[in-house]
């Protein structure tokens, strides 16, 4: 019972304050819009090579660091991070490109292995939804933890291994509805191009994102300065 009662506790937390948050997340919706954006064209339109696959990377590491710095701007400050996107990044860069390459030469491992394994299609959909659900709070770890080592993964390991009963439920739901819309986006973009239906997709997708991003960061924010006896005890007051 105490631990059901502390997941709603620490639920209720974190959706409170994410509805507090909504109001400074325009900055951003606009920055996971351009994100969102640009992983549709690398997938659907920009070739392949080398070259062209880091200069991606970097660009992904890029927008992603000048997210971190919104996001801390938004979850520890209370603001919109408009006036710390530069500061963002290049507060936030190293540490992202340390744990990105990390969290993509596994993922580049995983999805050799399944190949040279030759798993069902199944199995290989549950093994990459599983690592989704693995690296959710990369993120989290670098902006509001500090974390700057390449041990990321085994850092998200440990946090969820802590969490899990409040963590995962809530992974679970977002790995599942952003896989869904991205998902149709592509599919949108592949029969029809550019269209109403696509920019529907890209619209709730962007939304979902921003959504989970702030309610994350509080999420995780609560669960990583209180351990659960800690909140136990604040509870007993």
């Amino acid at each position: 019972m105490n631990r059901i009662k502390d997941f709603l506790e620490v639920s209720k937390d974190a959706f409170l304050n994410t509805f507090k948050s909504l109001k400074n997340s325009y900055v951003l919706i606009l920055a996971v819009a351009i994100m969102s954006v640009f992983a549709i064209l690398r997938s659907a339109v920009i070739g392949g090579g080398l070259i062209v696959s880091i200069i991606t990377y970097i660009i992904d590491i890029m927008i992603l660091s000048v997210i971190a710095g919104i996001l801390n701007s938004i979850i520890n400050y209370n603001n919109t991070g408009k006036n710390s996107i530069q500061s963002g990044y290049k507060m936030y860069f190293n540490s992202i490109i340390n744990a990105m390459f990390v969290v993509y030469i596994i993922e580049f491992l995983l999805t050799w292995t399944i190949q040279l394994a030759n798993f069902p299609s199944s199995v290989n959909i549950v093994i990459m939804f599983l690592y989704r659900i693995l690296v959710t709070p990369v993120i989290e770890l670098v902006y509001i933890a500090g974390f700057q080592g390449y041990g990321i993964i085994r850092e998200c390991f440990r946090f969820i291994k802590q969490n899990s009963l409040i963590w995962i439920p809530y992974a679970l739901l977002f790995v599942f509805l952003d896989q869904i819309f991205v998902n149709r986006a592509m599919m949108m973009l592949g029969f029809h191009g550019v269209g109403v239906g696509f920019l529907l997709a890209m619209l709730v997708s962007v939304l979902i994102r921003s959504f989970f991003y702030i309610f994350k960061g509080h999420l995780f924010k609560n669960l990583y300065e209180n351990s659960y006896r800690k909140r136990m005890f604040k509870r007993s007051f």
